[in-house]
């Protein structure tokens, strides 16, 4: 779709894909309910520690194992064996540990600050693993710590916000003889950690800006590469896996990133037995990946992307940050211009931005899986292999274990009304994971659908997951569980955006074959008996309302009567903007952006932002009577030592909810600036009022 937008994130990821775990706590009594959860400096060592430890599983079952091969000692590279007490921790990501990203995904320590209270090398001396620290120390003097980019944002430039810092395994003021001489004596196992930090407010560039170095430091200038993007590695980090690949017994590689990053470096640098990526860890959670890297726990994570060779084979890559973004011509002097006079924002400047959304439902597996069932790659052979496997290294839901599962499909149950499948029902299927392996460990099942598609007809993808199951807790060797998933038959409907079949819009089912699949991930179907289930449904059906809100289903952002007067695919305008089509991949793949376009008079309107807009909408919208702020009172929730007292008790009771009365006590006492902290800084974690 075509929007007026500010950026979005380029390679949107999770990275991990984690099951819920659900921790029922019982409190003592009502007051202490409240005091733990609203009185933030009295939480309890006991309720901390068992958040910290939930986070630590959480960590341990997110962790994606991508590679596990053998290494120089013909042994399976991980889990590391329990006697190996002494690590070496390369890159400098390793002093620089990620916790989460910018903006809405930061990460807050338990001092305020934005630094982890638990990285990496905290989680190896917890578990009295011993690390070399004359690499951690060359590593903080070549550049002590990861900016403070969680409050920068956009005040800042992209060169500045996605800098990478490296030193040069060739550098002798970084990595001298003597050090990489006794690196080896010290351990012949090497960590090797490889950061990416990013988040709200500023895509991923496709160009890398890497901080120059001098005299062992990082220095403010910085070396610019076109030729990669920034989750690639950069030439120093390749440089480093080589010489670790080359030198060291047993190698693990650990991506602490963010976004999905451009692995293909597995497949090409001999020595790299095995790799985890453990996303941001939060506060404390690295502790997990210590206990995954030894065996105290099997990582059962399976990843939330489709990891690439090469970016530019998504249709979105065009659809992204600084190779999408346009600006409409003519709107220099308009938002946010016209609100301040100036803004310090770079990306703001120069007119109105927007970016084409022309992937469509296209996005990630949806892409990859469909483009491979029409054929797109078969002209592709290169280093990495030939058609898909020469384009996707790591398919969407792929994640490997330290043990082994077998399936057995135990029932499939379908509904059916006249021999064809019931709109109206539920798809559930039953089955039964056995642990063959020889250590204990969790199994993920995914279930799969593939609808019917007519060339030229509604948008579908090829494959599109519709449930997944983890076993609950840990299977034991020679042990089974039995897994259940659903899904309604109504989630596969697809949504007539164009007015194909549905005029003005709306969820269809669309008749025909409809094959459900059991799969290791997007990719791969499990090979057991009874895998697949297929079925027909006997004519169209149309889901006219919405389940939850009866209220009718139709278009309401395109079309001629569109809100806000224009519609978001650009329909209305004479951009003709060419969107992909599964009918014609080949001829609707767009590797270059079109040309800044004019804007209309209706989007015009709707982004101009003035001062007199704001005074006009203050004047709809004034009180009647002016609350009261700032009543001098004694009253209070709790007490000095932050213990709820009566009358924060009294507020808790759903009994008082609508008691003006008894809430007035404490709201007329608030300032305007105590309500602005709570209410502008506030979504984020809780702000004391005192």
């Amino acid at each position: 779709m075509q929007k007026s937008v500010k950026k979005l994130p380029f390679i949107v990821s999770a990275i991990v894909l984690v099951v819920v775990i659900a921790i029922n706590v019982v409190c003592a009594s009502l007051s202490t309910f409240i005091t733990r959860f609203l009185s933030p400096n009295t939480v309890s060592s006991a309720t901390r520690e068992a958040g910290e430890a939930l986070a630590t599983q959480i960590e341990e079952e997110g962790i994606v194992l991508v590679k596990n091969d053998e290494d120089k000692t013909g042994e399976v590279t991980l889990p590391l064996s329990l006697t190996t007490k002494r690590v070496n921790v390369f890159g400098w990501s390793s002093i620089a540990w990620v916790g989460g990203g910018s903006g809405s995904g930061r990460v807050i320590n338990s001092t305020g600050g934005y630094t982890v209270d638990t990285g990496l090398l905290e989680a190896l001396d917890k578990a009295d693993i011993e690390y070399n620290s004359a690499l951690t120390d060359m590593y903080k003097k070549f550049k002590s710590e990861r900016n403070n980019y969680h409050t920068l944002g956009e005040s800042t430039t992209t060169e500045i916000f996605y800098r990478l810092f490296e030193p040069s395994i060739t550098d002798k003021k970084c990595y001298t003889d003597d050090m990489l001489a006794n690196a080896k004596a010290f351990s012949d196992t090497a960590l090797v950690v490889l950061g990416r930090f990013a988040g709200e407010s500023r895509d991923c560039p496709t160009t890398q800006y890497k901080a120059k170095s001098s005299n062992g430091k990082a220095g403010s200038g910085i070396n610019k590469d076109t030729t990669r993007t920034y989750l690639d590695i950069s030439t120093e980090e390749e440089a480093l896996l080589k010489y670790v690949g080359e030198n060291y017994e047993h190698v693990v590689v650990i991506i602490n990133s963010t976004n999905a990053m451009n692995l293909g470096f597995l497949d090409t640098i001999d020595g790299l037995g095995a790799c985890l990526v453990v996303g941001g860890t939060g506060v404390n959670a690295a502790n997990g990946v210590v206990n995954v890297l030894y065996g105290n726990a099997n990582p059962s994570g399976r990843l939330t992307d489709t990891y690439v060779y090469d970016f530019k084979t998504s249709p979105a890559y065009t659809s992204q940050g600084d190779v999408g973004t346009m600006k409409y011509k003519d709107t220099e002097n308009e938002y946010p211009a016209t609100l301040s006079g100036k803004t310090k924002y770079d990306h703001y400047k120069g007119g109105i931005s927007y970016i084409d959304y022309v992937e469509g439902i296209y996005v990630g597996y949806k892409w990859y899986e469909t483009a491979d069932a029409e054929g797109y790659w078969n002209d592709v052979d290169n280093v990495y292999g030939k058609g898909y496997e020469g384009v996707v290294q790591y398919p969407f839901g792929y994640g490997l274990s330290y043990t082994d599962f077998e399936w057995t499909v135990r029932s499939w149950d379908v509904p059916l009304k006249g021999g064809r499948l019931d709109p109206t029902g539920t798809v559930t299927v039953e089955v039964e994971v056995k642990n063959v392996g020889y250590k204990s460990g969790k199994e993920v099942v995914q279930l799969y659908y593939t609808a019917p598609y007519t060339k030229g007809g509604i948008e579908k993808s090829a494959v599109v997951l519709a449930a997944f199951a983890k076993t609950p807790v840990d299977v034991k060797p020679n042990e089974t569980q039995i897994l259940t998933l659903s899904f309604d038959v109504r989630d596969m409907a697809s949504y007539d955006s164009q007015g194909i079949k549905v005029q003005g819009g709306g969820y269809i089912l669309e008749s025909g074959k409809y094959e459900f699949k059991l799969m290791h991930n997007s990719h791969e179907v499990s090979t057991v008996k009874n895998a697949k289930h297929t079925c027909n449904v006997g004519q169209d059906h149309v889901y006219s309302t919405d389940p939850d809100t009866d209220a009718t289903i139709k278009n309401l952002f395109t079309g001629s009567d569109c809100t806000d007067g224009f519609s978001i695919d650009g329909s209305d305008t004479n951009a003709n903007i060419t969107y992909l089509t599964r009918a014609n991949f080949k001829g609707t793949f767009k590797s270059e952006v079109a040309s800044a376009r004019d804007i209309t008079p209706e989007l015009r309107a709707h982004n101009l932002y003035s001062a007199s807009d704001v005074q006009a909408w203050e004047e709809a919208n004034k009180l009647d009577k002016e609350p009261v702020v700032g009543k001098k009172g004694t009253d209070k929730i709790y007490d000095s030592k932050g213990a709820i007292i009566d009358l924060g008790l009294q507020l808790g009771d759903p009994a008082n909810y609508d008691n003006d009365t008894l809430w007035n006590k404490i709201l007329d006492q608030l300032t305007q600036k105590e309500m602005e902290k709570l209410t502008a800084h506030g979504y984020t974690h809780e702000e004391a009022l005192d």
